[in-house]
């Protein structure tokens, strides 16, 4: 990635142009970009101009592709974000003035491109304002739904499955919006009252979350940066909260959590039954280190942890685990609004192969429970291939384990006692959580 400048324009096209050459995580690189910003003004348009451009793709595209007589696929990449930049602020950014607009632009063109790439987007920049006119809505309004959100074939395919189409657009609209700023907060007495003054101190409002217990809605990021993360708040959405909640661990429970990462649950099963042996699993040591850490700054202790593939472990780990979570590795599809770039870099592909690993992590998963012990799967997907698929194909082979009530909110669930969540209908990300009992 080229060095990144402080400039907010410039720096949008630089990082969105790795996250999709790379397949970096956008939210990622924006927070390396921190300490080139003072002014917090200009950190926050670079945070809009890299989300927004990510969610508005394909419509940024289809309004400049008509000024670019060499095609867009033919533009270099870098003055091609930049001209897209400059659309989404004329499109969805009504507080910044044209000239702001265009002279940002050619600003941008030019510490890239030198005076060539300049006088490139100035051009394109102005045939592109004059086109659009004072009345960009109107432009909108009359393009294709999966145009208009930016909405790609494969993953509109994924949101008919789930019975939706261009008669849900209200609801759809949503998939162009930001996903919600969710915390964990804490249940101890004492940090749950600190982490309340955090929020006060830092002039955060923070409301409860709809479905998950300790979940709260942020009004803005502004907390996220002080000392309070991860002490006393975990940022996690609501989402990821409930696959723990559908664990319902006891005291006293032998707890495994499977593919556990950075241990963001891990550390959210430790708070609600606190005491409790919690191992955590994962083939990436690196991330056992952070889980470890996470676990320790906020107050729970040392968790137990195993470096190791799941699908290897050795047989004397079979019916050991009163509580088996398996949060597989999966696409990410039902990350499409906080993660926007993950639906211009998966193809049906993805989730074939996706589908193939879940199958054998789930057959592992489930030879470690103990008799009447619980397992939940999960994946932050609700793509049916990588949820009700999997579970179906494994349990089909294993009249021994049952699928149960998640425990989750009535509202939540499905006819067949699985939950899927979607981000355009409950404002958090997509998952499919699903609780298994071995009879």
């Amino acid at each position: 990635m080229k060095r990144l400048t402080g400039d907010p324009r410039t720096d949008a096209a630089i990082i969105i142009d790795a996250t999709l050459r790379d397949g970096a995580r956008s939210t990622d690189l924006v927070n390396t970009a921190a300490p080139y910003y003072r002014d917090q003004r200009d950190f926050s348009l670079l945070r809009e101009l890299v989300g927004g451009c990510l969610r508005r793709r394909r419509v940024l595209e289809a309004v400049v592709a008509p000024h670019l007589k060499r095609g867009i696929e033919n533009t270099r990449p870098l003055l091609r974000e930049i001209l897209l930049g400059h659309a989404y602020q004329l499109l969805f950014l009504d507080r910044i003035p044209t000239h702001a607009r265009v002279s940002g632009a050619v600003d941008a063109a030019r510490r890239l491109d030198g005076e060539k790439g300049a006088g490139f987007a100035n051009a394109v920049a102005r045939s592109v304002e004059r086109a659009v006119g004072d009345d960009p809505g109107r432009l909108l309004a009359g393009m294709p739904l999966d145009i208009r959100l930016s909405i790609p074939p494969v993953f509109m395919d994924l949101i008919v499955r789930q019975g939706y189409s261009a008669e849900n657009g209200d609801e759809l609209e949503r998939l162009a919006m930001p996903s919600p700023v969710a915390v964990r907060m804490p249940r101890d007495p004492d940090r749950l009252a600190r982490a309340l003054d955090a929020f006060q101190t830092s002039g955060t409002t923070a409301t409860p979350g709809r479905w998950a217990p300790d979940c709260r809605i942020l009004d803005s990021g502004r907390v996220l940066s002080s000392d309070a993360v991860p002490s006393l708040l975990i940022p996690q959405d609501e989402g990821s909260q409930l696959v723990a909640c559908a664990l319902m661990p006891q005291p006293g429970d032998r707890i495994v959590d499977l593919c556990c990462g950075t241990g963001v649950k891990t550390s959210q099963l430790m708070a609600m039954v606190p005491g409790t042996d919690v191992l955590g699993v994962d083939v990436d040591t690196r991330k056992l280190d952070r889980c470890k850490d996470l676990c320790i700054q906020s107050g729970l202790g040392k968790p137990r942890v195993r470096g190791a593939d799941v699908v290897a472990l050795p047989p004397e780990f079979d019916n050991s685990f009163d509580r088996v979570l398996l949060d597989a590795p999966c696409t990410g599809a039902g990350t499409l609004r906080r993660r926007p770039e993950v639906r211009y870099t998966r193809t049906s592909s993805d989730f074939e192969r996706a589908a193939r690993l879940q199958e054998a992590l789930l057959e592992r998963a489930i030879r470690l429970l103990a008799p009447g012990g619980r397992l939940v799967y999960a994946v932050c997907s609700f793509a049916r291939q990588e949820g009700i698929d999997v579970v179906r194909s494994v349990l089909s082979s294993h009249p021994e384990f049952v699928l149960v009530p998640t425990g989750l909110n009535n509202a939540l669930q499905s006819a067949d006692l699985t939950v899927t969540t979607l981000p355009w209908v409950h404002d958090m990300d997509g998952f499919f959580i699903a609780a298994i009992q071995k009879k």
